[in-house]
């Protein structure tokens, strides 16, 4: 949902820019086609934006919306075996911010919870999605809800 006016905001638009993007009781396993490799998570939705638009698991961010930002976003997932290593990140225009990294690893066939928060720099124009790796093999996992939200 796009916000073209910002109930939060008492200053100028360009201060107050945020994106958000979400799955909810996800049941398809994101591929994992090379042990260590990053994946694309799929499936999500557009929260709201202000300042950003969505587009195919991306959060983009608009004409006026560069500027440090702060990521908070949380992953709930649940592993197709046992025993694996799984890791997530933030990709900004494709390139892994290892600072913003998080990992587990599922025992059994259990369903985690991760954190990710980090401060991103963001330009005009730059695309930023959520990645996932196994780091044990290349066995698939599920991500069955998450929310990424950003805010400047």
């Amino acid at each position: 949902m796009t916000i073209t006016n910002d109930p939060w905001s008492s200053g100028s638009a360009a201060s107050s820019q945020y994106a958000e993007m979400y799955q909810t009781n996800n049941a398809i396993a994101t591929t994992i086609n090379t042990i260590n490799v990053w994946e694309e998570v799929g499936n999500l939705s557009s929260g709201l934006l202000y300042g950003w638009t969505y587009s195919s698991g991306a959060l983009v961010a608009g004409a006026s919306a560069a500027g440090v930002y702060q990521l908070v976003g949380s992953v709930s997932s649940s592993a197709v075996s046992v025993n694996k290593d799984f890791e997530y990140a933030i990709s900004v225009e494709d390139a892994t911010e290892a600072k913003s990294t998080t990992k587990r690893r599922f025992s059994t066939s259990d369903t985690g919870s991760q954190s990710i928060s980090c401060l991103l720099l963001i330009a005009a124009g730059d695309s930023v999605k959520l990645e996932v790796r196994n780091i044990t093999d290349a066995t698939n996992i599920t991500v069955i809800d998450c929310n990424i939200c950003l805010k400047k």
